[in-house]
């Protein structure tokens, strides 16, 4: 998969290779997050945990640089201290996650407003009160697992003696404690066009999980993610997509056959391209 992807090696973004880590100003700050959101390559990963693979297997090919972390279930320390770890979990690409050879150049820690202002939903009234209900009749009873929101936007620097084999130079991963769907909305769905180049597709939600990412024609599920990227036409370029729990990769979605799958907890996660 990483050998497929090599052809689609590219550049850092301008800002993320003239980023000063010593000018700690709030002008800064605000032009990070808003700098890494207008990124030329962005990879989405709802649900995503700390489950490191997916920016390993676009990075180590230099195809994207930026990656757009999503899980309202996983709390801000336990993200801290995956970060802080060394390294932040060493396994190869074929077993797990890994920012091997990585190291924090800075951090940055936002209230969710300044992110995620209110907005108009891309769902409908009718589609709203249904996902309302939904959440409450699976989460209602342990509410308790859903954290308080954060944003943390880390951008990580190689180590030295790692070369452009190993990956970038840089790295940076946006973490949104919050509801995925709501992130897809807003910063994809109701604002000016972004750039997402790779959405990752897994439906383990450990019980969490009160719509699918992927697509389930049997289950009547509504598929939210899928609804609003096809009605706003937010259709990334790649979809990394896991198997299992009866999953289907989104219509207008092929394998690529000339991209080896990758092995993720005993299933395989393969490579999709957008239909031509």
């Amino acid at each position: 998969m990483i050998n497929y992807l090599n052809d689609y090696r590219t550049l850092a973004p301008e800002w993320l290779r003239r980023f000063d880590p010593t000018r700690r100003t709030k002008a800064t700050k605000e032009s990070a997050i808003s700098d890494f959101l207008q990124s030329e390559r962005l990879v989405f990963y709802p649900g995503s945990g700390t489950d490191g693979q997916p920016t390993t297997i676009f990075s180590q090919s230099h195809a994207a640089h930026t990656f757009l972390y999503v899980d309202y279930t996983t709390t801000r320390e336990r993200v801290l201290s995956q970060l802080d770890a060394r390294p932040w979990p060493a396994k190869p690409v074929n077993q797990g996650t890994g920012f091997t050879g990585y190291r924090s150049m800075a951090r940055y820690e936002y209230a969710l407003e300044e992110v995620i202002p209110d907005f108009q939903s891309g769902l409908s009234e009718t589609e709203q009160q249904q996902r309302r209900e939904l959440k409450l009749n699976l989460l209602g009873p342990i509410v308790s697992a859903i954290v308080a929101p954060y944003v943390i936007l880390e951008i990580l620097s190689r180590d030295p003696g790692f070369g452009d084999q190993h990956g970038p130079e840089r790295l940076a991963l946006l973490i949104l404690g919050i509801d995925a769907i709501d992130a897809f909305d807003r910063l994809f769905c109701q604002t000016v066009k972004r750039n997402l180049f790779a959405i990752v597709i897994e439906d383990y939600g450990w019980g969490m999980q009160y719509t699918k990412f992927g697509h389930h024609p049997a289950d009547n599920d509504p598929e939210y993610l899928r609804l609003l990227a096809q009605r706003y036409q937010v259709l990334p370029e790649f979809m990394l997509f896991g198997e299992g729990n009866g999953a289907e990769p989104w219509p207008g979605y092929s394998v690529v056959q000339e991209a080896e799958p990758i092995s993720h907890f005993n299933r395989w996660r393969y490579l999709l391209r957008k239909n031509a």
